[in-house]
């Protein structure tokens, strides 16, 4: 019927249960039996918070620095292509004049006509050309910084309203503090204890960063404008084409043209006017600064050489030459120390607003 429960073995069958101190034993004779593996984890150190943030504010300055390079490449480069549009505007105006007193002309001279108009056609097709070719560079050039963008979304930034005040001070520290500021595993302790519990320790240097990073803003609002307008100027520049080779009508077509130099100088103005951030100033001013002193060391050296070969001439036109410089050098150094205090006045004026 029903089954019968297992008999029990005796305990003389048993094995002898291990002691502690065998069980343990018998584990290290395991383990040393065991072939070796590189199994080892290193623990690295994370780094504190304090570390973190500076690492973050060098990796922000090193990208201000190529951005200002690039500005300033990127603007000297419109300034040269606004000069060749100029004297392509000039030759171009000066054939479409030639086509018109032509054609006010009558008579026998048709053949003349049609050679001009067709030279004008010629000239207007390679400045539309040049004028693209432009256009597609300073697009490629006016291209941000994606990990710029990224962190103004994360802070929650507005473009429109990246100009009042309060609101962009804000948008900027949230922007220069970054993601980078979570604690390390384990080390919570470790970074707490080395961070000042003093805000006004970091105060200026968060204030400074937001500063930094609305001149960028600045920078980047004001290139796309330039673009903006470039755009619209090339869009006349081609309506003047069509109006010349399509519709033989030459008074729009130098309507256009006009239009085109009329936002030409608009760009010129603006060029002209824009301000350039202190700290791109100041940079440039250290930059001359350490030429200046690199040119008068090498011409005390050359005088020096002068003088003991016995040339007293060339030694004193070196001379002389190292004292001109010098003269400028002092004026770049003078020029830095009011950039730098205008700097001050800024950061005070915004601290206190």
């Amino acid at each position: 019927m029903g089954q019968s429960a297992p008999k029990p073995s005796p305990r003389t069958q048993r094995p002898a249960r291990l002691r502690p101190q065998q069980r343990r034993q018998q584990l290290e004779e395991r383990e040393t039996q065991k072939p070796l593996t590189s199994t080892e984890h290193v623990r690295h150190r994370q780094p504190t918070l304090k570390e973190q943030w500076q690492a973050k504010r060098e990796a922000n300055a090193a990208a201000r620095e190529a951005n200002a390079a690039e500005r300033k490449r990127r603007r000297e480069a419109l300034h040269a292509a606004l000069a060749v549009q100029q004297r392509q505007d000039d030759c171009e105006e000066n054939g479409v004049n030639d086509v018109n007193h032509s054609s006010q002309r009558g008579g026998g001279g048709s053949d003349s006509d049609e050679e001009r108009l067709r030279h004008a056609q010629a000239e207007a097709m390679l400045t539309a050309a040049q004028i693209n070719a432009q256009l597609a560079a300073f697009q490629a050039l006016a291209l941000g910084n994606p990990d710029v963008d990224q962190d103004l979304d994360e802070a929650g930034a507005d473009p429109a309203s990246m100009f009042d005040g309060d609101a962009a001070l804000t948008v900027a520290l949230k922007v220069a503090k970054g993601t980078g500021w979570s604690l390390g595993d384990g080390n919570d302790d470790e970074a707490m204890a080395s961070i000042s519990v003093h805000s006004s320790d970091y105060a200026d240097e968060e204030l400074m960063q937001g500063l930094d990073d609305l001149d960028e803003e600045i920078e980047r609002d004001f290139q796309s404008r330039i673009d903006a307008l470039q755009q619209e100027m090339a869009e006349h520049r081609r309506q003047s084409l069509v109006c010349l080779r399509e519709h033989k009508d030459k008074v729009a077509a130098l309507q256009e043209l006009q239009k085109a130099k009329q936002i030409e100088a608009q760009v010129k103005q603006l060029l002209n006017e824009h301000e350039t951030p202190l700290r791109v100033q100041i940079e440039a001013q250290q930059a001359m600064i350490a030429e200046l002193e690199s040119v008068i060391a090498t011409r005390k050296q050359h005088s020096f050489a002068a003088l003991r070969g016995g040339d007293k001439p060339t030694a004193l036109t070196q001379l002389k030459e190292a004292k001109g410089f010098e003269k400028q050098l002092e004026e770049a150094k003078a020029k830095v120390a009011t950039l730098e205090e205008q700097k001050k006045k800024q950061l005070r004026s915004t601290g206190e607003g």
